[in-house]
Parts: C-alpha cells; sequence; structure tokens
C-alpha cells in the first residue's frame, strides 16, 4: 500500500487539491494581465504606435491570437484530461505553465517576450 499526500485516502488530500487549484488560478490571473501590461513594451520593440490608425489591427492580432492559443490549450488539455486523468493533465499543465512564465521573465526582447506570451496561453 502506498502512502503519501498525494494520494486520496489522506487526510490533507484536500488541502493539497485546494491549494493547487488555488495556485493556479491566481497564476492564471496574473498570466492574463501580463499579456495587458508588456503591451506598450511589445508595441515599443516592434517600433509600432497602436493608437495610430493603420496599426490597431496589430493590438487585435495580439490580444485575438493570446485568447485563440488559450482556447486550443483549454480544450486540448480538457480532451487529454478525459482520457488519461484530470489530475496527471493538471500537473503536467502546471509544469509546462511554470517553464514558460520562468522562460518569459529571462527573455529580453519584445518579439521573445510576445512569442513567449503567446506560447504560454493561459
Amino acid at each position: 500500500m502506498r502512502s503519501g499526500i498525494f494520494l486520496k485516502d489522506n487526510p490533507h488530500y484536500c488541502w493539497v487539491v485546494l491549494s493547487n487549484t488555488t495556485l493556479g488560478m491566481f497564476v492564471s490571473t496574473i498570466n492574463s494581465s501580463i499579456v495587458l501590461i508588456s503591451l506598450p513594451a511589445i508595441f515599443t520593440g516592434i517600433n509600432l504606435n497602436p493608437l495610430e490608425l493603420e496599426n490597431v489591427s496589430y493590438l487585435l492580432w495580439i490580444l485575438m491570437g493570446y485568447m485563440l492559443v488559450t482556447v486550443v490549450f483549454v480544450v486540448m488539455f480538457g480532451h487529454m484530461g478525459d482520457q488519461y486523468g484530470c489530475v496527471q493533465i493538471y500537473n503536467v499543465g502546471f509544469a509546462l505553465l511554470t517553464v514558460q512564465l520562468l522562460r518569459c521573465v529571462l527573455i529580453h526582447s519584445a518579439v521573445g517576450v510576445l512569442h513567449c506570451g503567446l506560447s504560454v496561453g493561459d
């Protein structure tokens, strides 16, 4: 018989689930805010003024691209969760999100941050 805090029969398992879910929602909220906060730096890095009439489409593409990647990942990981188990897929997704967010922190170019932001999803 296996024992550990991550098994459902452990009395502390509900606190592990609660802390994982809370931390996941907190990181997801921060991740969504990062895109909006970094928009001025992204447009400065690619030498565009988003308020000019001909550049508004770039602003919309950045926001819609981020949302599109998020939707694709949610559907993909939801389907994989149905196939392989929600806990395992949640842990893999959370690990991938953590690695990509750390990668975003280490990149110092606007295009790199844009690419990394789109690859993170939500």
